[in-house]
This record gives C-alpha cells, sequence and structure tokens, in this order.
C-alpha cells in the first residue's frame, strides 16, 4: 500500500477506501445509538438532568473537603 500510494501505482481513492470501510464499521453502532436517542430526546434529558444531579452532589462534597482544609467550613 505504501509502496503504490508513493509511486502513484494506485490512486488516492484506493488508498483511502479501506480506511473509510474501517472508520464507518467502527463509527456504525455510535451511529446506531445516536440514532435511538434521537427518536426519545426525553430520555436524554432524563440522562443529563441524572447526571448532572450525580456530578452537583460530587461537587458539593469536594467544595465542603476544600473548605474544611483551608479553615473556611461555613456553617
Amino acid at each position: 500500500m505504501q509502496e503504490g500510494c508513493r509511486s502513484a501505482g494506485i490512486g488516492c481513492l484506493d488508498c483511502k477506501g479501506p480506511l473509510i470501510d474501517a472508520i464507518s464499521a467502527e463509527v456504525k453502532p455510535i451511529r446506531e445509538r445516536a440514532a435511538e436517542f434521537s427518536q426519545h430526546p426525553e430520555d436524554v434529558r432524563r440522562i443529563i438532568d441524572d447526571g448532572s444531579a450525580a456530578a452537583r452532589e460530587v461537587a458539593q462534597e469536594t467544595l465542603n473537603e476544600v473548605r474544611a482544609a483551608m479553615g473556611l467550613a461555613y456553617k
């Protein structure tokens, strides 16, 4: 493949075709899952809301630890 490309023995599409096919195969499950989510935006909103709530809890615990370590614990 390298020699054919460097010597112009093969065209760019001959070189890139297998790469495009491989990338398409890798991305196919991601595209399928995205299509499912696009059909159910309420599920996406719920997932985002649940993740945001979990992140807020972790962030609050971290802030409390930082404030305590700095002697800035508020009551």
